[in-house]
Order: structure tokens, then C-alpha cells, then sequence
């Protein structure tokens, strides 16, 4: 997958995001600040990491299925593309 230097950009920018955000939650943790303000620092983290996601994926697609050869390609990379899927959806459960 090639990334424009925008979308890098784009990339690189909610990753610092996200370390800030994890370094937030280790601090709230070291400090014993609350389980409810614990929970909420994990939910954006979890929020900015969907996003990012969102936005590989989003680049993943148009990359490889928009711009793909032959329909065979489309088929392999699909194949790809849902067996990473359901790795996800198997670890996003209580």
C-alpha cells in the first residue's frame, strides 16, 4: 500500500495523538485517579485507534481493490483482507 505524503501526515499526527493518550492513561493509573476517569481515557484511546484503523483500511481498499488489475486480484486481496478482519472482530470481545 502507498500512502501519499498527506495521508502520512494524516497518519502519523493520530499516532502522536494516541501516545499522548496513552501516556495519559499511564499517568492516571500511576496516580490512582479513578476508575471512571480510567475508563473514559481508555475509551478514547480505543476511539483514536478505531480511527487510524479506519483510515488504513480506507487506503487498503481503494488501493488495492480500486485500483487492482484483474479480478483475480481483487479476489486474492479480498481473501486477505476479510481473514484480518475476522482476526478483529475475534479479539474485540469481554
Amino acid at each position: 500500500m502507498i500512502l501519499t505524503q498527506e495521508k502520512k501526515k494524516k497518519c502519523t499526527t493520530r499516532l502522536s495523538k494516541i501516545y499522548g493518550q496513552l501516556k495519559g492513561l499511564e499517568r492516571m493509573i500511576v496516580e490512582d485517579r479513578g476508575v471512571e476517569n480510567i475508563f473514559q481515557q481508555a475509551t478514547a484511546i480505543k476511539g483514536s485507534v478505531s480511527s487510524l484503523m479506519n483510515m488504513v483500511l480506507k487506503e487498503y481498499m481503494e488501493f488495492y481493490f480500486l485500483d487492482a488489475d484483474s479480478k483475480e486480484a481483487r479476489e486474492e486481496e479480498l481473501a486477505k483482507l476479510l481473514a484480518l478482519l475476522k482476526s478483529y472482530f475475534k479479539q474485540d470481545t469481554i
